[in-house]
């Protein structure tokens, strides 16, 4: 952590609990945090050394996803938001740069940054309540309120990232921050199948199921979308066999190791 942050006691307090909150889960689709040191009262963690690079900048480069590859990765997301769900820890940060393709092991899903991280059941909190914690394009509206979450707004901000991936481009716009949480809480986004016909309708359903805008509204669990994603997925993969869909492949161990 750089020092002149370190001096910041709300800023040191965040960055350690990133670390506890992240180390205390493994999972193959979480980064994994080796410990946690202070050096001269400046906090530092030990990670992973990864390859590839983050969703994110795989997305800028131009690259598009097939169907295969989106479906494989959103059950990736998936399965690391149960584990963490289990743990009681919602992140509320969920995005494309939070998501690294993994190109030692063909594109595997690592979720990184636990920095918003918050127990369900903590009591103490290191923000002013009422705060607004995330990135506009993928906060939930209950975030975008400043109100009281649980684990479904991690759902919310996985159906935005996944649509971004089917759509290719932001489900929710705005021409600042103010405008896209307005929007967040009040408009739909377009319906997926109009936009992108590969898709298939049960995971456009998904998709929008995952952006409800009340939380109860949304999947139960991160473990019902990994399960609804796995029926999609032998759904699709029959229809190929059939002939009836064109099944492309989905290894991303180049792409994601070189970005072309």
């Amino acid at each position: 952590m750089l020092p002149s942050i370190a001096k910041k006691p709300a800023a040191r307090d965040r960055f350690i609990r990133e670390a506890r909150a992240t180390a205390a889960i493994e999972h193959d689709h979480i980064v994994t945090i080796y410990a946690v040191y202070q050096d001269m009262e400046v906090p530092y963690l030990a990670m992973q050394f990864l390859k590839g690079a983050s969703l994110e900048d795989f997305l800028k480069a131009g690259k598009a996803l097939n169907v295969p590859q989106i479906m494989r990765i959103g059950k990736e997301i998936a399965k690391g938001l149960a584990a963490a769900h289990d743990r009681q820890l919602i992140h509320r940060d969920i995005k494309p740069s939070n998501i690294w393709l993994d190109s030692a092991n063909k594109g595997r899903v690592k979720i990184l940054d636990f920095g918003l991280a918050r127990p369900t059941n903590e009591e103490t909190h290191l923000t002013q309540e009422g705060m607004v914690l995330g990135t506009p394009a993928y906060m939930s509206p209950e975030q975008a309120r400043g109100q009281n979450v649980d684990a479904r707004c991690d759902l919310f901000s996985f159906g935005c990232v996944l649509y971004r991936l089917c759509a290719g481009k932001l489900a929710f716009t705005g021409k600042d921050a103010m405008s896209m949480l307005l929007a967040l809480t009040t408009e739909e986004p377009p319906p997926l199948e109009q936009i992108n016909a590969d898709v298939p309708p049960a995971f456009c359903a998904l998709v929008h199921h995952l952006l409800a805008k009340k939380p109860e509204d949304r999947p139960a669990s991160a473990k019902d979308v990994v399960q609804t994603i796995q029926n999609i997925e032998r759904e699709w993969i029959a229809g190929a066999k059939t002939g009836s869909l064109r099944l492309m492949p989905a290894n991303l161990d180049q792409t994601a190791a070189t970005g072309k």
